[in-house]
């Protein structure tokens, strides 16, 4: 495993890579090492769907539930929470009879790469964390999880391949 430059032997970190780039400009004909993680590093975002009325009292269990549940079964960095919510009205949230008003969508979008034992880890997961945390039944509770190359997601200005992240896909 490589190490980015100031980092500790041993130390639990991420696989490292480099590109070399050359400068533009003033520094015309200068190279320079840009270290960032290795490719499969990856981005969780969460969207949740529901009746309004449902949703806006379990909000913020539902997410801290969904959260962990990425966390550990993504070996996901703690402090990466994005989620929205999707609050619907009667009117705009049409569902099969057999499932009652609790029914919730989770759609969660990843960088591809994880193994399907950790996205099945972390549908468990999810069954076992959310109905305790919210009353909502695992009949009422229907999970997605896309995948999506890193070229195809835009983060901070970058496109998701040239952005450095401190976590792996990999797992």
């Amino acid at each position: 495993m490589s190490r980015a430059p100031g980092e500790a032997a041993g130390a639990a970190t991420p696989r490292w890579r480099h590109r070399r780039t050359r400068l533009t400009g003033q520094h015309s004909g200068s190279t320079i090492l840009i270290f960032r993680p290795a490719e499969g590093d990856g981005m969780a975002q969460v969207k949740v769907y529901g009746l309004r009325r449902r949703l806006e009292p379990v909000r913020g269990t539902l997410s801290d539930a969904i959260h962990a549940a990425v966390v550990e079964a993504f070996q996901y960095p703690a402090g990466k929470r994005f989620h929205r919510f999707l609050h619907l009205d009667e009117a705009d949230f049409l569902f099969p009879a057999d499932r009652s008003d609790r029914y919730t969508i989770v759609e969660i979008s990843i960088f591809e790469g994880r193994s399907a034992e950790a996205k099945k880890a972390l549908i468990r997961s999810l069954y076992a964390r959310i109905p305790p945390a919210t009353s909502i039944a695992p009949e009422d509770i229907e999970i997605t999880i896309s995948e999506t190359p890193r070229h195809a997601w835009g983060i901070r200005g970058l496109p998701g391949d040239e952005i450095g992240l401190d976590y792996r896909v990999e797992v």
